[in-house]
């Protein structure tokens, strides 16, 4: 009796040891792979960063952009580069938001998002005055993309409103917009306007599309009157500019990504009647 019952438990401890050992191998096997895979993110982004505005291979290309223009050194670089929002003084959170807002008063830029392929924006004394936008067609699954192209022109109305002037080109059509709309209502009009910056939180640091950029959790108002909601935006270090943000409330704010090479010229479509302020755009 002696001698079966320490054969079982001899056969038992073999069992065991055999099931410990695949154990141990299967979770050693896992945790190779998560090294691995975290090995590969880590190389991916400190090798590549965050490519946001690489374009998709899958869609149509879109009308080229050109050349970076020049931006120094801004006011508020050094801020940028050491500081953190969560104890910045108010007045330097000023500063910072006085800098990015000016960068963002007269320029033209491409912003793009899940949603839209492209929207190209040319702004001028701190209004958003004509956009560009490209979207793929809906009206033809299975065939080769085609591109909706939407021409708008924002000039001032009655106060507290804009008068919108929009030519939308199918490639198999043309429609015409003429309305007034809340003096809110133009792309990225509040973008930066409508921040506040009161209770910045830090994000920290990442790379963008090749630039060093610093985080800020804000709150938004994306009309003057609306609750304010959560989103958060990425400043270029060097220069101020903003490169990336991402919210919760809307089409504009499901991420969008700001690529500051130049768009190509906003013109009057053929077909549009000229809007009134299209010589502040055009230069007529």
């Amino acid at each position: 009796m002696s001698n079966k019952k320490l054969r079982h438990r001899g056969e038992e401890e073999e069992t065991s040891s055999i099931f410990g050992n695949r154990a141990l191998t299967l979770v050693g096997g896992a945790l190779v792979v998560v090294v691995f895979i975290v090995v590969g993110i880590v190389l991916v982004t400190l090798l590549g960063g965050d490519d946001l505005s690489k374009p998709d291979p899958k869609q149509p290309e879109l009308p080229a952009l050109g050349a970076l223009p020049d931006a120094p050194r801004s006011s508020v670089a050094d801020l940028l580069e050491n500081a953190s929002f969560d104890t910045m003084s108010a007045d330097d959170r000023a500063k910072v938001a006085a800098e990015v807002l000016r960068m963002f008063a007269d320029t033209d830029v491409r912003g793009s998002s899940p949603v839209i392929l492209g929207l190209d924006i040319s702004r001028r004394g701190g209004q958003t005055r004509a956009t560009r936008e490209y979207r793929i067609s809906a009206d033809n699954p299975g065939a080769t993309p085609l591109i909706v192209t939407s021409t708008s022109f924002f000039c001032d109305g009655t106060p507290g409103t804009v008068d919108l002037y929009r030519l939308r080109d199918t490639g198999l059509d043309r429609e015409t917009e003429y309305e007034s709309r809340s003096i809110d209502s133009p792309p990225f009009q509040r973008l930066l306007s409508g921040m506040d910056w009161s209770a910045a939180k830090d994000l920290g640091f990442r790379e963008i599309n090749g630039r060093r950029a610093h985080g800020a959790g804000l709150l938004y108002r994306p009309q003057a009157t609306s609750e304010p909601v959560n989103v958060e935006q990425w400043f270029d270090v060097e220069n101020g500019r903003l490169l990336y943000y991402v919210g919760s409330n809307g089409p504009e704010l499901q991420g969008w990504t700001f690529d500051w090479r130049t768009p190509p010229p906003i013109t009057v479509p053929e077909g549009l009647n000229t809007p009134p302020c299209a010589a502040a755009i055009i230069g007529e």
